[in-house]
């Protein structure tokens, strides 16, 4: 028999899948609390036991499809690989992750709208920009980068790879346009360099 708990997570993981089947179905915006209610077969109260309001929803999803695909890219890392090359590689696969249809719908286009730059910032601030922050620091420890401060070279590096998945989601040859992503991207992490490891 189920415990409490257990029935618990059962009700807000329907709620969950729920939402998130809809909102790449509908958009974010087009989706009514009734109609996530009925798809996830629960009442009102039920909701709002899980969830404080509907943006709370949003932000779960969100924040679920944002680790999953940090998740997914880090799987893309190659073993062994300087640090540097580490950096750019998961840069990459991070694109190529948040550039498809469906991620790109919740990361990119709707959940930004819907939620507002300060709460996905610091949803963000959890998986991309403390990926890169961390690869950034891995290659400092290693010597083979050297930055004043890690912290902020993070940040802009992040900002940067933002504004080219808005690029990338946008472009009507995707192929081409990652090509150019990569080659800045490379040339961007090489400035990063210490001279004696190039």
């Amino acid at each position: 028999m189920a415990t409490q708990e257990e029935r618990r997570r059962v009700t807000r993981r329907r709620i969950v899948d729920a939402a998130r089947d809809l909102f790449l179905r509908q958009g974010i915006e087009a989706t009514s609390t009734e109609a996530l209610l009925e798809a996830a077969g629960v009442s009102r109260g039920a909701m709002y036991h899980h969830f404080a309001s509907r943006n709370d929803i949003v932000a779960t999803v969100y924040e679920e499809e944002a680790s999953a695909a940090i998740a997914r890219a880090v799987d893309r890392m190659p073993e062994g690989a300087s640090a540097p090359e580490r950096l750019v590689t998961g840069c990459l696969a991070w694109l190529d992750e948040v550039s498809s249809p469906e991620v790109a719908r919740l990361l990119i286009e709707d959940g930004p709208a819907a939620l507002g730059w300060q709460r996905c910032r610091q949803i963000e601030e959890r998986y991309s920009l403390g990926r890169v922050r961390a690869e950034l620091e891995t290659a400092v420890g290693t010597a083979e980068t050297r930055v004043p401060s890690v912290r902020l070279a993070a940040r802009l590096l992040n900002a940067a790879l933002g504004e080219a998945a808005l690029i990338m989601t946008g472009a009507a040859d995707r192929a081409a346009v990652r090509s150019d992503i990569e080659t800045t991207l490379r040339a961007l992490v090489s400035g990063l360099m210490d001279a004696d490891a190039r």
